[in-house]
């Protein structure tokens, strides 16, 4: 079974205001706001982690079930995604980075 991982591409910068987060593609000029909850799972990317490993951190700082919000979590990543403010990748476990 492949693993989604995700990453921070080089060209996104962010910066935290307040409880919000502004993310900033230098290369499209595109930008966007994430909520408290796109802000904590932005900064998850200091690592490359899987989306389950991801969704497992999510759910416990959040006090909810890691099924309940690995979906939302793959929503969020994927809605970055096709703006280009995040690298999406499938690999199997145990996979070489």
């Amino acid at each position: 079974m492949m693993a989604l991982y995700l990453r921070r591409p080089p060209d996104v910068v962010w910066r935290q205001i307040d409880e919000y987060g502004v993310l900033l593609n230098v290369t499209t000029g595109d930008y966007c706001e994430v909520n408290e909850l796109g802000l904590f799972v932005w900064r998850q990317l200091d690592d490359e982690l899987s989306l389950d490993e991801i969704a497992r951190r999510v759910a416990a700082a959040f006090e909810s079930a890691p099924a309940d919000v690995a979906s939302d979590v793959e929503e969020f990543a994927r809605g970055l995604e096709k703006r280009r403010m995040l690298v999406i990748s499938e690999r199997s476990p145990g996979a070489d980075r």
